[in-house]
C-alpha cells in the first residue's frame, strides 16, 4: 500500500534549500543532551525514548521526489536500536556529540534521521544525546523531547504503561493548517503587506568573514564567540527600555542595524530574524520544525535619535 504523501512545510523548505546548497554536510543536524542528576534505571529510561519515538511523527517521516516536487511520508518500518554506553565523565559526552555532529543524513533515504544514545556514568547517573535532522525538528522540539522523555521515565518508574487521557499532538495537524491559511484570506492580506514593504528590494548587509582561509562557498565550519554583559550595563539597557517602552530585542536590533550601517555604508537594508512561528497552544506541543526567519527592513534617518529610532524599530517589529 502506497504511503499518503504530504507536502512539506514553508519552514521545511527553508531547511531544504540550505541542505541542498551544502549537499553531503551536517549542517542541519540539531544535536542535544538531557543530563539526569539521579540515580537511573537505564532501561526504563532506553523504553521511554522508544515511547517518545513511536508517539511523535518527527521521527518517522521520511522525504521523497516524484516530477521535481518533494514531498513527505510517514514511514515506521525502519529499525532503531538505542545504546547505552558507559562514560568516565563529561568529556566522553562531549565525544558522542561531536561523533553525531558530523554524521551526515540521505533525507530521501529509507534510513532513519536521527540518533539516540544514553550514557551511563560509573556512579549510576547519567542521560542521553539526541540529534534529529533539521528538516524534522527544531530546538524547541529538542526541549519537548526532554519534557516528554522525563514524563514516559516517571511514568515507568510507577509501574504505568501509559499516561491518562494523554493528547498527541501531530505534525500532520500543521500541514494541514498550513494549506487552510494559504487558501485564506489572511494569506492575501499578508501577501499584500509584504509586498508593499518591499516594493523594492534592498542591498544585502553582511558581515563577510574568512575562517581558515576556505575558498569553498559551501564551507559551513563556524566557531562561536560569547561575551557576558556586567549587572551594571545590563540594568542600564532594561531601564533605557523600560522607560521608552521598547523591548531589549528591539533595543539590540537598533545597535545591530546602526553597526551594519556603518560597516557597510547602507541606509536601506534588511536582517532575517528567526521566527519561534508556533501561535499556538497545540504548536508549542508539536514535535517538528516550525521556526522561520522574517526579513525586518531597516531604513536609517541620520537625523533620527538613538531613543526615536528604536522606537521606530519596535513599530515596525510589532507589524510582523
Amino acid at each position: 500500500m502506497e504511503q499518503k504523501k504530504y507536502p512539506i512545510t514553508n519552514a521545511q523548505k527553508n531547511i531544504y534549500l540550505i541542505e541542498n546548497y551544502y549537499k553531503g554536510t551536517p549542517v542541519n543536524n540539531v544535536c542535544g543532551t538531557c543530563l539526569f542528576h539521579s540515580v537511573l534505571n537505564f532501561n526504563l529510561l532506553r523504553q521511554a525514548l522508544y515511547m517518545m519515538i513511536q508517539n511523535n511523527d518527527s521521527f518517522k517521516m521520511h522525504l521523497d521526489v516524484k516530477h521535481g516536487e518533494v514531498f513527505q511520508y510517514l514511514d515506521n518500518s525502519t529499525p532503531y536500536n538505542i545504546e547505552i554506553v558507559d562514560v568516565a565523565d563529561m568529556s566522553d559526552v562531549d565525544s558522542i556529540e561531536n561523533e553525531f555532529q558530523k554524521k551526515v543524513y540521505n533525507v530521501f533515504s529509507k534510513e532513519n534521521t536521527f540518533d539516540i544514545k544514553i550514557f551511563k556514568f560509573p556512579n549510576n547517573q547519567g542521560g542521553y544525546v539526541i540529534q534529529i535532522h533539521h528538516l524534522f525538528s527544531d530546538s524547541w522540539t529538542l526541549g519537548l523531547v526532554a519534557h516528554k522523555v522525563a514524563e514516559y521515565y516517571n511514568l515507568l518508574l510507577n509501574e504505568q504503561h501509559e499516561l491518562d487521557s494523554e493528547k498527541k499532538f501531530s505534525y500532520i495537524d500543521y500541514i494541514d493548517d498550513e494549506i487552510a491559511y494559504k487558501n485564506s484570506d489572511k494569506f492575501k492580506k499578508d501577501e499584500e503587506y509584504w509586498s508593499s514593504v518591499f516594493n523594492s528590494i534592498p542591498e544585502s548587509a553582511t558581515i563577510y568573514s574568512k575562517l581558515n582561509n576556505s575558498s569553498s562557498q559551501t564551507d559551513c565550519t563556524a566557531h562561536r564567540s560569547k561575551f557576558n554583559l556586567d549587572k551594571d550595563k545590563l540594568e542600564l539597557i532594561n531601564e533605557f527600555c523600560k522607560e521608552n517602552k521598547i523591548s531589549v530585542f528591539n533595543f539590540l536590533m537598533s545597535v545591530y542595524s546602526i553597526y551594519l550601517s556603518k560597516i557597510t555604508g547602507l541606509q536601506d537594508f534588511n536582517i532575517g530574524t528567526p521566527i519561534l512561528n508556533r501561535s499556538n497552544f497545540a504548536q508549542k506541543q508539536t514535535f517538528g520544525v516550525f521556526i522561520g526567519t522574517l526579513p525586518m527592513r531597516f531604513n536609517i534617518d541620520l537625523s533620527d535619535s538613538f531613543i526615536d529610532y528604536s522606537k521606530k524599530v519596535a513599530l515596525n517589529s510589532m507589524s510582523l
